[in-house]
């Protein structure tokens, strides 16, 4: 259960799983012979990964939320490969076979990618007036005045 995981996020994992299920259950071919693990990764890449991507950028990654995309993306890497917790392949070794980077990087390198996007973005465009707000320090004379705030009237 994904009871850390925020509920959009949540909801992303749950459809990306029915995605691969889907996939999988339509071209068990692919899925069942030895010499295809190459169209399952390119099915992967091209059926799976953007429909749990979308909307990558704007998440916020925890490392407990960091922990349970790679945890995925290794639990699809597994079932393509047709590899059973009992062959006692590690994680390392699954990752040499397909040669494919952590689902975490590509959420990271996507959101990179948005920063930079926003932070060169016109100074008049509003999606960089509240990156500005966000980074530059309050003026001076926004303090809280001392002691407790007094009640009107």
């Amino acid at each position: 259960m994904l009871h850390w995981v925020p509920v959009t996020q949540r909801m992303w994992f749950k459809i990306a799983i029915s995605a691969f299920d889907c996939v999988r259950e339509h071209c068990t071919a692919y899925f069942n012979n030895v010499c295809i693990p190459v169209a399952g990764i390119s099915i992967r890449l091209y059926t799976i990964l953007p429909v749990f991507l979308y909307g990558a950028e704007t998440w916020s990654i925890t490392k407990a939320i960091e922990k349970r995309i790679d945890a995925f993306d290794q639990w699809c890497l597994r079932r393509i490969l047709n590899v059973t917790w009992s062959e006692c392949v590690t994680n390392f070794e699954v990752r040499r076979r397909t040669a494919q980077p952590l689902l975490s990087d590509t959420v990271r390198i996507r959101r990179l990618k948005l920063f930079g996007h926003v932070a060169r973005a016109d100074k008049s465009q509003d999606h960089s007036r509240a990156l500005q707000a966000c980074i530059s320090p309050a003026p001076r004379n926004w303090r809280w005045r001392p002691g407790r705030p007094r009640q009107p009237g």
